[in-house]
């Protein structure tokens, strides 16, 4: 079988990833860390993993991204090509032909196709023979017993049956269910200690039966004693029922008598609430019912009221001021008038230099100094009276403003007492509170008479009341009707202590009765039970001795199943060596040629002409020499194991610890077995590129 195409998604370093191989030596080529070894696992993987339930160590290999991981793989046998998918993600695997429309989704299915088309089945001997990834090369010794029965079931032809080991394992099972183990007892054992159990009852049985008598002749005594005992307990019983019966009658009516007083109470002062709240309406009827609003207006508007008279002051106390500012300030009648007569003498002065003294005219100058200052001071003079009349009209606006909302104020509130009828807010106030006081009155009382009826209503406390009478009245008559009178504390409680003696004593006595009467009967039946003991060791002895004699022949039986075995795999071991030998004097060229295998873990060693000795594998061999035999071996095994399936064969820098020379030879062997095998080689080196057909870059 070949793999044609590998296609994964989500796997390793690789989100999705195609390749596609060709028959014969297929080189994939890449630097570390480009992917080659996820290529490995991921082809391993798409054959043995279990799709449902993947170990941790390759789920951590996953990408779970959108879609999830799938390895999907196509595969030839040379006559058909078969399409094999899982996916892990959806937990669903499929092998199907692309020429036929029905696939195969079961585990059992999908390994009879392993099987069928590449020879191995288990993904451990996969690992140990056609896969040899990095440093694995020294696998196949990792699972003796899985190669060893592989190929005892080739040589014997048993595909199908149960190979010897199977059934030297099933016989050793036997043999530990019969002989036992340290740490479980077997049925030899077990038989055993049955017999030594049975010894015992007989000889307890027959001391047993001595003593019969004795035990008889005291059941009697014990018998008439508890029926002398039962009669006296059960009289003083009957007695001390009714003493009890009469104290429990009169200790319920005391406690509806203090029920019954505590409810009538409280319906006593229930009706003296509602006659309460009945005075307290009254004491209310004729009063207006004034909003809290409204009190809480009045006070407001009072309150504005004051705070507006104040305002009000202010602002005539700032006109008085102003009005007086004004009037001392003075007029500008003089200063207009000054201003009139200076400007004249400017005028004669300049006419008078003109006409008779250009000197006369130089006094006009004076005349006009003094015309600036009263202009000034004119000017001065205006300003401040204007400035002042406005202020006078803000102060007087402003008072105007105050007058209109204190009668707005007073309006509102003479609307509010008009509304309830009253003449002045201290009568308002004064009626809302007394109200609200009596309000609260009503209220608490309300709350009272609610507590009072504790969630009920007073008709049901007067029907509870009714029905409490009744009871005690029944109780009356039942206490009548007893006739027993009540003793005192002491006598009651002795009569108690001698019923509780008695009934300990009756108690005893009865237990021992039964005892007696237990172990009578069993003394009637005793020498049946000593017949049939006596019955069962013999039949324990007689299974001892079987099983004894099967023991035997489980022990033979493995012995010469296991020597069997042993030839078989001799003669298999022989061809091992024989084929390896021959790959290893041809990798070696000569230098070594004689391989030995251990039948039991296929450990080796090789024989040094050097040395005329054999060397094993554990002394002083080169890893690289280890590494060539057990590639060698591989090979070796991928025919026996495979037969005519032949296994593609995938090799992961295999040859990491060969020199040149021989990594080169052992390509040649690739090369010639190339016909009939798939060869992927995994690389990142161009050594080997001059033998491949088809080479694949990373």
């Amino acid at each position: 079988m070949r793999i044609e195409k590998l296609n994964i998604k989500n796997f390793g370093k690789f989100s999705e990833k195609a390749t596609s191989f060709s028959p014969g030596i297929n080189i994939i080529k890449g630097a570390n860390e480009a992917g080659k070894s996820t290529l490995v696992e991921a082809i391993s993987t798409g054959l043995f993993d279990d799709v449902k339930m993947p170990d941790k160590s390759l789920k951590e290999k996953f990408k779970w991204g959108e879609g999830g991981a799938s390895v999907q793989l196509e595969v030839s046998d040379g006559e058909k090509k078969f399409n094999l998918n899982k996916d892990f993600f959806a937990g669903v695997q499929t092998l199907r032909s692309p020429r036929s429309k029905e696939g195969v989704e079961s585990s059992d299915g999908w390994m009879k196709f392993l099987e069928d088309k590449l020879g191995i089945t288990d993904k451990g001997l996969f690992h140990s023979t056609a896969c040899i990834r990095q440093d694995e090369m020294d696998r196949i010794s990792s699972s003796p017993e899985t190669m060893r029965d592989k190929l005892e079931s080739i040589i014997t032809g048993a595909k199908e049956e149960t190979v010897a080991g199977e059934v030297i394992e099933q016989l050793s099972e036997r043999i530990e269910q019969i002989k036992g183990s340290d740490t479980a007892s077997g049925i030899l054992r077990h038989l055993e200690e049955e017999a030594e159990d049975l010894k015992y009852e007989i000889g307890k049985l027959t001391r047993e039966l001595e003593v019969m008598e004795g035990k008889r002749k005291e059941f009697i005594e014990l018998s008439s004693r508890h029926k002398s005992t039962a009669a006296e307990y059960e009289e003083k019983q009957k007695l001390l029922e009714r003493w009890e019966t009469a104290a429990t009658i009169s200790r319920k009516k005391s406690e509806l008598q203090s029920k019954y007083d505590e409810l009538k109470g409280r319906i006593d002062e229930l009706s003296k609430s509602q006659g309460k709240v009945i005075d307290f309406r009254k004491q209310i009827a004729d009063k207006p019912e004034i909003n809290k609003s409204d009190i809480d207006t009045v006070d407001e508007l009072e309150v504005r009221i004051r705070y507006l008279g104040g305002k009000r002051s202010d602002s005539e106390n700032d006109r008085k001021i102003l009005e007086q500012s004004l009037e001392e300030g003075g007029g500008t009648g003089l200063l207009f008038f000054l201003n009139v007569l200076n400007f004249i003498m400017i005028f004669v002065c300049a006419a008078a230099g003109f006409m008779y003294q250009p000197i006369i005219a130089a006094g006009s100058g004076l005349f006009v100094l003094t015309q600036i200052v009263l202009i000034i001071l004119l000017w001065r003079r205006s300003a401040e009276r204007t400035a002042l009349n406005s202020q006078i009209r803000f102060v007087e606006r402003r008072l105007e403003e105050v007058r209109a909302e204190i009668i707005s104020a007073k309006e509102t509130t003479n609307k509010i007492l008009r509304k309830y009828k009253l003449k002045n807010t201290s009568d308002l106030r004064s009626i809302f509170s007394f109200v609200d006081e009596i309000q609260k009155n009503i209220d608490e009382e309300a709350a009272r008479y609610e507590r009072l009826l504790d969630g009920g209503s007073l008709k049901s406390l007067q029907d509870k009341l009714k029905s409490i009478g009744a009871e005690i009245d029944d109780l009356t008559a039942q206490s009548e009707k007893l006739g027993t009178i009540l003793p005192d504390a002491a006598s009651f409680e002795k009569l108690r202590m001698e019923v509780e003696q008695l009934n300990a004593e009756n108690i005893k006595l009865k237990e021992k009765t039964n005892a007696l009467k237990q172990q009578l009967e069993l003394f009637e039946n005793g020498g049946e039970n000593l017949i049939a003991f006596k019955e069962r060791l013999e039949y324990n002895l007689v299974m001892y001795q079987r099983y004894s004699r099967r023991l035997k022949v489980y022990q033979v039986t493995a012995s010469f199943i296991e020597k069997a075995r042993r030839d078989i795999l001799k003669a298999t071991a022989e061809t091992l060596e024989d084929k390896v030998g021959k790959y290893l004097s041809r990798i070696t060229a000569g230098k070594y040629g004689r391989v030995r295998f251990d039948r039991s873990n296929l450990d080796f060693s090789v024989f040094s002409t050097e040395k005329q000795d054999w060397i094993n594998s554990k002394d002083n061999l080169s890893r690289g020499l280890i590494d060539q035999i057990y590639f060698c071996a591989r090979l070796v095994l991928i025919d026996l194991i495979a037969e005519e399936n032949k296994p593609f064969i995938i090799l992961d820098d295999p040859f990491v610890h060969f020199d040149p020379e021989r990594a080169l030879r052992a390509i040649e062997i690739l090369k010639d077995i190339s016909a009939d095998y798939q060869i992927l080689l995994f690389t990142n080196s161009g050594l080997y590129d001059h033998s491949a057909d088809n080479i694949i870059q990373l």
